[in-house]
């Protein structure tokens, strides 16, 4: 049986009756494991899986899609690219990390990105671009800029310059001490080295699993152009005071109190030149 069904919709296809219907050579590995998370989030969903699937591929994806249990149509949104889709849910979680968690567990391909709903592959060719990088299978790391985005989709500017902190030329533990520079909507990972994320945080988990990443000395791959599209009002964006309060406890835990205080204020200061 290639279905199963459940109040009359299809609620979850296997994995490996899917990659039968779709991926002819059964014995290869996927090159990359994409994975989606969404809640009540339809619109948000269609442009991110549109964004995956109408661009240039050339090289087999996974796409994974961890869906909620959303009471709006976003299922009907996955079974419009149910063909393409390797692994779906739609079942209750523990919140977005969570949901992250489960997709991780079901990816099995060499690198693993998490593009949520409403993030997007950043223009038709990212994926043929990032092909011979990742194919070199030298790289723990692939890496590059993202293009914040508002709510229309309209380009407000590149991650670096929102910031004022350009991208490292090579990406390690203490690149993070002055605040975010890579956000994981352009953060590639080879799956074998991504750990879990941390369920006891709420907001700010996608930091620390970067964080705990980069801090096995991983070696990096800085991409030439963006890889990514984000809307700004993201979950962490929505929640920016608990978020905020989170973050410092965070960086506070990984480069110590006293390093945390010092590296907020030459950033205050930065910002008031």
């Amino acid at each position: 049986s290639q279905f199963i069904c459940c109040s009359s919709f299809i609620k979850k296809i296997e994995l490996k009756n899917v990659m039968k219907k779709n991926h002819p050579k059964m014995n290869e590995v996927p090159l990359l494991s994409i994975v989606t998370i969404n809640y009540n989030n339809q619109a948000g969903l269609d442009r991110t899986l549109s964004s995956i699937f109408d661009t240039t591929i050339p090289f087999l994806i996974e796409s994974i899609i961890i869906d909620g249990a959303s009471s709006d149509a976003s299922v009907e949104v996955i079974k419009k690219y149910e063909p393409k889709i390797a692994y779906w849910q739609s079942e209750r979680d523990k919140g977005i990390y969570d949901a992250m968690n489960i997709g991780l567990a079901k990816s099995t391909g060499r690198y693993v990105w998490f593009l949520n709903s409403g993030d997007l592959v950043n223009e038709r060719s990212t994926l043929k671009h990032l092909h011979p990088v990742l194919l070199q299978d030298k790289w723990d790391i692939v890496y590059g800029e993202t293009q914040m985005v508002d709510i229309q989709y309209n380009v407000i500017g590149s991650g670096s310059e929102n910031s004022n902190r350009p991208l490292p030329e090579t990406l390690h533990y203490n690149s993070f001490k002055y605040g975010m520079n890579v956000v994981h909507q352009s953060f590639i990972v080879k799956r074998e080295i991504a750990p879990l994320y941390d369920l006891r945080l709420k907001h700010v988990s996608d930091i620390d699993w970067i964080l705990r990443i980069l801090k096995t000395e991983p070696n990096s791959y800085l991409f030439s152009e963006p890889i990514s599209r984000f809307v700004l009002e993201g979950h962490s964006s929505q929640n920016r005071k608990a978020a905020n309060w989170e973050r410092f406890k965070l960086f506070s835990k990984h480069y110590g109190l006293l390093n945390n205080l010092l590296n907020h204020v030459k950033i205050l200061f930065q910002y008031l030149k």
